[in-house]
């Protein structure tokens, strides 16, 4: 039997993706966002407007008893470069329907909550570093799951569960923003105090009734966190799902 052709290996690629989004039960939905997204001429989506539904700008963030920083706002109009840019095919203006699965899946297919996690760290990471305020998460190579190392203050943290509250509120690729919103912030204190409690030293003069995320000067290490948020809050990365 002699090779397959591209077209057969483009058919059976897009066999098996299919099933992947199948089982985990989100095929309908993928399919009913590129038929919502796609452009009718091209049959494939616009880069740019794939980017806009995974775009999360705000005019405006507060949480109520916590400062948020200027830095958060420019976090979130990164998001859906960066998540364009890490799992999905960048290099051309559009997006078609086999890459459109192949991108999907990696962030919605059945994995190890840790894998999840690694790429909800590096995909803020980049956001981040493209907004002028880079973290200090490092990468152990370039699979978008690869291990986390580095660390994260407890204001990161702070901001880190703030995006990932903002993703899971709604679905993003069905429903983009179609203009910036003011967001009011859940608190998120008890959280980062937890995380700050299981991930560093604390000494006996800690002020848990005074504590205050913005001035609390720890790096709370990255391999911590992940074994924090699989005890507490294991669901976490279910805000790319």
């Amino acid at each position: 039997m002699g090779a397959s052709s591209s077209t057969d290996q483009v058919s059976n690629e897009q066999k098996e993706l299919e099933s992947q989004a199948a089982s985990t039960g989100s095929l309908a939905l993928l399919q009913k966002a590129f038929s919502k997204l796609a452009d009718s001429h091209s049959n494939s989506i616009p880069l740019t407007s794939l980017q806009r539904c995974f775009s999360l700008s705000c005019e405006n963030t507060r949480c109520e008893g916590t400062e948020v920083p200027n830095c958060f706002v420019g976090l979130l109009d990164n998001l859906g470069l960066s998540i364009t840019d890490l799992l999905f095919v960048t290099h051309k203006e559009g997006i078609s329907w086999v890459e459109f699965l192949r991108g999907c899946i990696r962030w919605c297919s059945l994995m190890p909550a840790s894998s999840s996690l690694n790429i909800m760290f590096r995909v803020i990471a980049m956001s981040a570093e493209k907004a002028g305020s880079p973290l200090k998460l490092q990468f152990e190579s370039n699979d978008v799951d690869s291990k986390t190392s580095g660390s994260i203050s407890p204001l990161e943290m702070s901001m880190i569960l703030w995006a990932c509250w903002m993703m899971s509120r709604s679905s993003r690729i069905l429903k983009p923003f179609e203009e910036k919103e003011n967001v009011c912030l859940p608190d998120v204190n008890h959280l980062v105090l937890s995380a700050v409690v299981s991930c560093v030293e604390i000494g006996s003069d800690f002020d848990v009734c005074n504590f205050n995320v913005l001035g609390l000067d720890v790096e709370l290490s990255a391999g911590k966190i992940v074994m924090w948020v699989l005890r507490t809050v294991p669901n976490l990365a279910d805000c790319f799902s």
